[in-house]
Protein backbone atom coordinates (compact mmCIF):
# COMPACT_ATOMS: atom_id res chain seq x y z
CA UNK A 1 0.00 0.00 0.00
CA UNK A 2 2.72 2.39 0.74
CA UNK A 3 4.74 1.67 -2.35
CA UNK A 4 1.52 2.08 -4.41
CA UNK A 5 0.65 5.44 -2.75
CA UNK A 6 4.20 6.29 -3.57
CA UNK A 7 4.45 5.27 -7.33
CA UNK A 8 1.43 7.41 -8.13
CA UNK A 9 2.43 10.50 -6.64
CA UNK A 10 5.91 9.95 -8.67
CA UNK A 11 3.93 9.17 -12.02
CA UNK A 12 0.25 11.09 -11.78
CA UNK A 13 -0.18 14.92 -10.76
CA UNK A 14 -4.18 16.65 -10.16
CA UNK A 15 -7.35 14.27 -10.78
CA UNK A 16 -5.30 11.37 -12.47
CA UNK A 17 -3.29 11.12 -8.99
CA UNK A 18 -6.79 11.20 -7.68
CA UNK A 19 -8.57 8.89 -9.76
CA UNK A 20 -5.67 6.36 -9.37
CA UNK A 21 -5.66 6.87 -5.60
CA UNK A 22 -9.15 6.02 -5.21
CA UNK A 23 -8.47 2.66 -7.42
CA UNK A 24 -5.94 2.01 -4.41
CA UNK A 25 -8.62 2.78 -1.57
CA UNK A 26 -10.85 0.18 -3.55
CA UNK A 27 -8.32 -2.81 -3.65
CA UNK A 28 -6.90 -2.53 -0.03
CA UNK A 29 -10.72 -2.46 1.50
CA UNK A 30 -12.36 -5.26 -1.07
CA UNK A 31 -9.08 -7.80 -0.40
CA UNK A 32 -9.97 -7.83 3.41
CA UNK A 33 -13.52 -8.39 2.50
CA UNK A 34 -13.01 -11.49 0.58
CA UNK A 35 -10.54 -13.16 2.33
CA UNK A 36 -11.97 -14.76 4.99
CA UNK A 37 -14.52 -16.31 2.59
CA UNK A 38 -11.76 -17.35 0.33
CA UNK A 39 -9.91 -19.34 3.16
CA UNK A 40 -13.32 -20.50 4.43
CA UNK A 41 -13.64 -22.46 1.30
CA UNK A 42 -9.87 -23.29 0.77
CA UNK A 43 -10.20 -24.81 4.20
CA UNK A 44 -13.37 -26.61 3.53
CA UNK A 45 -12.90 -28.00 0.17
CA UNK A 46 -8.79 -28.21 0.14
CA UNK A 47 -7.70 -28.15 3.98
CA UNK A 48 -5.41 -26.11 6.25
CA UNK A 49 -2.39 -26.51 3.97
CA UNK A 50 -4.01 -24.83 1.03
CA UNK A 51 -4.32 -21.77 2.67
CA UNK A 52 -0.23 -21.49 2.82
CA UNK A 53 0.42 -22.86 -0.11
CA UNK A 54 -2.15 -19.95 -1.77
CA UNK A 55 -0.32 -16.84 -0.19
CA UNK A 56 3.00 -18.62 -1.08
CA UNK A 57 1.78 -18.92 -4.77
CA UNK A 58 0.37 -15.07 -4.35
CA UNK A 59 4.13 -13.88 -2.61
CA UNK A 60 5.54 -15.60 -5.70
CA UNK A 61 3.39 -13.61 -8.46
CA UNK A 62 4.22 -10.53 -6.31
CA UNK A 63 7.78 -10.89 -6.72
CA UNK A 64 7.48 -11.80 -10.18
CA UNK A 65 5.52 -8.45 -11.31
CA UNK A 66 7.93 -6.48 -8.92
CA UNK A 67 11.15 -8.18 -10.82
CA UNK A 68 10.04 -7.23 -14.02
CA UNK A 69 7.71 -5.38 -14.59
CA UNK A 70 7.91 -1.86 -12.32
CA UNK A 71 10.75 0.15 -12.73
CA UNK A 72 12.21 2.83 -10.35
CA UNK A 73 9.63 6.60 -10.89
CA UNK A 74 12.15 8.81 -8.93
CA UNK A 75 15.63 9.20 -9.12
CA UNK A 76 17.80 9.16 -6.10
CA UNK A 77 19.27 12.56 -5.42
CA UNK A 78 21.48 11.75 -2.42
CA UNK A 79 24.86 10.89 -2.53
CA UNK A 80 25.79 6.83 -3.07
CA UNK A 81 28.19 6.88 0.22
CA UNK A 82 25.49 8.75 2.47
CA UNK A 83 24.41 6.60 5.40
CA UNK A 84 21.33 5.23 4.89
CA UNK A 85 20.10 6.18 8.38
CA UNK A 86 21.05 9.83 7.38
CA UNK A 87 18.79 9.79 4.40
CA UNK A 88 16.03 7.99 6.58
CA UNK A 89 16.48 10.51 9.47
CA UNK A 90 16.48 13.29 6.76
CA UNK A 91 13.45 12.18 4.83
CA UNK A 92 10.63 11.85 8.31
CA UNK A 93 12.45 15.50 9.59
CA UNK A 94 10.68 16.57 5.99
CA UNK A 95 7.56 14.70 6.70
CA UNK A 96 7.05 15.63 9.93
CA UNK A 97 8.22 19.03 9.58
CA UNK A 98 5.39 19.39 6.92
CA UNK A 99 2.33 20.85 8.62
CA UNK A 100 -0.33 20.58 5.95
CA UNK A 101 0.98 16.81 4.75
CA UNK A 102 0.58 15.64 8.87
CA UNK A 103 -2.54 17.37 8.82
CA UNK A 104 -3.90 15.37 5.84
CA UNK A 105 -2.45 12.04 7.70
CA UNK A 106 -3.95 12.47 11.00
CA UNK A 107 -7.66 13.44 9.07
CA UNK A 108 -7.12 10.03 6.91
CA UNK A 109 -6.94 7.91 10.51
CA UNK A 110 -9.27 9.98 11.65
CA UNK A 111 -11.24 8.79 9.40
CA UNK A 112 -10.35 5.08 9.76
CA UNK A 113 -10.88 5.18 13.16
CA UNK A 114 -14.14 5.56 13.09
CA UNK A 115 -14.41 2.69 10.41
CA UNK A 116 -13.01 0.63 13.21
CA UNK A 117 -15.02 1.85 16.17
CA UNK A 118 -17.88 0.17 13.89
CA UNK A 119 -16.01 -2.62 13.34
CA UNK A 120 -15.21 -3.17 16.92
CA UNK A 121 -18.46 -2.75 17.91
CA UNK A 122 -20.73 -3.94 15.35
CA UNK A 123 -20.49 -7.73 16.35
CA UNK A 124 -21.98 -6.44 20.15
CA UNK A 125 -24.51 -4.62 18.12
CA UNK A 126 -25.71 -6.62 15.61
CA UNK A 127 -25.78 -10.15 17.51
CA UNK A 128 -26.41 -9.21 21.04
CA UNK A 129 -28.55 -5.75 20.31
CA UNK A 130 -30.42 -7.02 17.30
CA UNK A 131 -30.55 -10.33 17.81
CA UNK A 132 -29.21 -11.52 14.02
CA UNK A 133 -27.85 -15.09 14.12
CA UNK A 134 -24.05 -15.13 12.68
CA UNK A 135 -24.61 -15.77 9.23
CA UNK A 136 -27.14 -12.84 8.93
CA UNK A 137 -24.08 -10.57 10.35
CA UNK A 138 -21.67 -11.91 7.85
CA UNK A 139 -24.13 -10.84 5.42
CA UNK A 140 -24.81 -7.53 6.79
CA UNK A 141 -21.29 -6.89 7.92
CA UNK A 142 -20.43 -6.83 4.10
CA UNK A 143 -22.71 -4.70 3.03
CA UNK A 144 -21.96 -2.03 5.22
CA UNK A 145 -18.42 -2.93 3.70
CA UNK A 146 -19.09 -2.24 0.70
CA UNK A 147 -19.84 1.22 1.64
CA UNK A 148 -16.22 1.63 1.37
CA UNK A 149 -15.92 0.76 -1.90
CA UNK A 150 -18.89 2.75 -3.36
CA UNK A 151 -17.61 5.56 -1.63
CA UNK A 152 -13.62 5.46 -2.67
CA UNK A 153 -15.62 4.63 -6.62
CA UNK A 154 -17.29 7.97 -6.47
CA UNK A 155 -14.68 9.80 -5.16
CA UNK A 156 -12.59 8.32 -8.63
CA UNK A 157 -15.11 9.36 -10.96
CA UNK A 158 -16.25 12.46 -9.44
CA UNK A 159 -12.17 13.17 -9.78
CA UNK A 160 -12.33 12.92 -13.45
CA UNK A 161 -15.16 14.93 -13.69
CA UNK A 162 -13.28 17.96 -12.57
CA UNK A 163 -14.62 17.50 -8.84
CA UNK A 164 -11.98 19.10 -6.19
CA UNK A 165 -10.25 16.43 -4.05
CA UNK A 166 -10.91 19.37 -1.01
CA UNK A 167 -14.47 19.48 -1.51
CA UNK A 168 -14.86 15.54 -1.97
CA UNK A 169 -12.98 15.20 1.24
CA UNK A 170 -15.16 17.72 3.15
CA UNK A 171 -18.19 16.21 1.66
CA UNK A 172 -17.36 12.64 2.94
CA UNK A 173 -16.86 14.58 6.32
CA UNK A 174 -19.45 15.97 6.74
CA UNK A 175 -21.39 13.32 6.02
CA UNK A 176 -20.16 11.10 8.26
CA UNK A 177 -20.53 13.85 10.91
CA UNK A 178 -24.71 13.71 10.09
CA UNK A 179 -25.13 10.44 10.04
CA UNK A 180 -22.86 9.48 13.22
CA UNK A 181 -25.16 12.28 14.64
CA UNK A 182 -27.85 10.85 13.61
CA UNK A 183 -26.88 6.95 15.17
CA UNK A 184 -26.21 8.78 18.27
CA UNK A 185 -29.42 10.47 18.51
CA UNK A 186 -31.22 7.31 18.04
CA UNK A 187 -29.30 5.67 20.49
CA UNK A 188 -29.80 7.61 23.06
CA UNK A 189 -33.79 7.78 22.35
CA UNK A 190 -33.41 4.11 22.32
CA UNK A 191 -35.63 4.19 18.73
CA UNK A 192 -33.33 2.38 17.07
CA UNK A 193 -34.07 -0.34 14.29
CA UNK A 194 -31.94 -2.51 12.53
CA UNK A 195 -33.13 -1.02 8.86
CA UNK A 196 -32.12 2.13 10.09
CA UNK A 197 -28.90 1.30 11.41
CA UNK A 198 -27.59 -0.79 8.53
CA UNK A 199 -28.59 2.37 6.44
CA UNK A 200 -26.34 4.82 8.57
CA UNK A 201 -23.42 2.69 9.11
CA UNK A 202 -23.31 2.23 5.25
CA UNK A 203 -23.33 5.81 4.63
CA UNK A 204 -20.94 6.24 7.04
CA UNK A 205 -18.13 3.52 5.69
CA UNK A 206 -18.70 5.12 2.60
CA UNK A 207 -17.84 8.62 3.51
CA UNK A 208 -14.34 7.12 4.59
CA UNK A 209 -14.26 5.86 0.75
CA UNK A 210 -14.70 9.45 -0.21
CA UNK A 211 -11.83 10.86 2.17
CA UNK A 212 -9.29 8.34 2.12
CA UNK A 213 -8.02 9.08 -1.54
CA UNK A 214 -8.62 12.69 -0.95
CA UNK A 215 -6.65 12.40 2.56
CA UNK A 216 -3.97 10.44 0.67
CA UNK A 217 -3.72 13.11 -2.28
CA UNK A 218 -3.40 15.93 -0.05
CA UNK A 219 -0.78 14.58 2.26
CA UNK A 220 1.46 12.78 -0.72
CA UNK A 221 1.02 15.44 -3.01
CA UNK A 222 3.93 18.24 -1.67
CA UNK A 223 6.41 15.26 -0.69
CA UNK A 224 7.82 15.02 -3.82
CA UNK A 225 10.90 12.78 -3.46
CA UNK A 226 10.00 11.49 0.15
CA UNK A 227 6.37 10.34 -0.65
CA UNK A 228 6.69 7.19 0.18
CA UNK A 229 7.82 7.44 3.73
CA UNK A 230 4.81 10.12 3.62
CA UNK A 231 2.78 6.73 2.89
CA UNK A 232 4.85 4.72 5.56
CA UNK A 233 3.56 7.34 8.34
CA UNK A 234 -0.27 7.66 6.43
CA UNK A 235 -0.46 3.53 7.15
CA UNK A 236 1.00 3.54 10.55
CA UNK A 237 -0.72 6.03 11.96
CA UNK A 238 -4.36 5.22 10.58
CA UNK A 239 -3.02 1.68 12.42
CA UNK A 240 -1.96 3.50 15.51
CA UNK A 241 -5.45 4.79 15.42
CA UNK A 242 -7.51 1.80 14.73
CA UNK A 243 -6.26 0.04 17.11
CA UNK A 244 -6.38 2.73 20.09
CA UNK A 245 -9.88 3.42 19.04
CA UNK A 246 -10.72 -0.11 19.03
CA UNK A 247 -9.33 -0.39 22.96
CA UNK A 248 -11.53 2.41 23.46
CA UNK A 249 -15.05 0.81 22.11
CA UNK A 250 -13.97 -2.83 23.88
CA UNK A 251 -13.46 -1.20 26.96
CA UNK A 252 -16.62 1.25 27.34
CA UNK A 253 -18.81 -1.26 25.51
CA UNK A 254 -20.13 -3.22 28.99
CA UNK A 255 -20.84 0.17 30.54
CA UNK A 256 -22.36 2.20 27.86
CA UNK A 257 -23.53 -0.29 25.39
CA UNK A 258 -24.03 0.80 21.67
CA UNK A 259 -22.91 4.44 22.58
CA UNK A 260 -19.24 3.52 22.90
CA UNK A 261 -19.46 2.73 19.33
CA UNK A 262 -21.89 5.37 17.86
CA UNK A 263 -20.29 8.32 20.40
CA UNK A 264 -16.86 7.09 19.64
CA UNK A 265 -17.71 7.70 15.42
CA UNK A 266 -19.25 11.12 16.02
CA UNK A 267 -16.21 11.79 18.28
CA UNK A 268 -13.60 11.18 15.61
CA UNK A 269 -15.91 12.70 12.39
CA UNK A 270 -16.08 15.85 14.55
CA UNK A 271 -12.24 16.08 15.58
CA UNK A 272 -11.91 14.92 10.93
CA UNK A 273 -14.12 17.87 10.51
CA UNK A 274 -12.36 20.61 12.98
CA UNK A 275 -9.45 19.38 10.80
CA UNK A 276 -10.67 19.93 7.45
CA UNK A 277 -12.55 22.67 7.24
CA UNK A 278 -9.25 24.94 7.94
CA UNK A 279 -7.26 23.36 5.23
CA UNK A 280 -9.92 23.82 2.96
CA UNK A 281 -10.08 27.26 3.46
CA UNK A 282 -6.27 27.70 4.22
CA UNK A 283 -6.61 26.58 0.05
CA UNK A 284 -9.05 28.86 -0.72
CA UNK A 285 -7.16 31.61 0.48
CA UNK A 286 -3.82 30.24 -0.95
CA UNK A 287 -5.68 30.63 -4.31
CA UNK A 288 -7.20 34.07 -3.55
CA UNK A 289 -3.80 35.34 -2.86
CA UNK A 290 -2.19 33.78 -6.17
CA UNK A 291 -5.21 35.02 -8.37
CA UNK A 292 -4.12 38.66 -6.57
CA UNK A 293 -0.66 38.26 -7.31
CA UNK A 294 -1.04 37.27 -11.25
CA UNK A 295 -3.28 40.23 -11.52
CA UNK A 296 -0.80 42.77 -9.83
CA UNK A 297 1.90 41.26 -12.11
CA UNK A 298 -0.52 42.06 -15.27
CA UNK A 299 -0.95 45.59 -14.37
Amino acid sequence: MTLAMARVRDLFAGKKAQGRLAVITVVTNVAPMIAPALGAALLSHMGWRAIYIATGLCGIMLLLAVLFSLQETTLRRHSEREPFLTVMTRAYRRVLGDRRAMAYIVLNALGFSWMFAYIAGSPLTFIDMFHTSTTLFAVLFACTGCGIVIGASLNGQLAQRGVGSKRLLLGGVVTAVSCTSVLVILTVMRSMSLWSFLQLLTLTTASFGMVAPSAAHGALGPLGEVAGVGGGLLASIQMLFAAGTSSVVAMLFPKVGVLAMTGSMCTLSALALALAVPLTRRTASTRATESQAALASLH
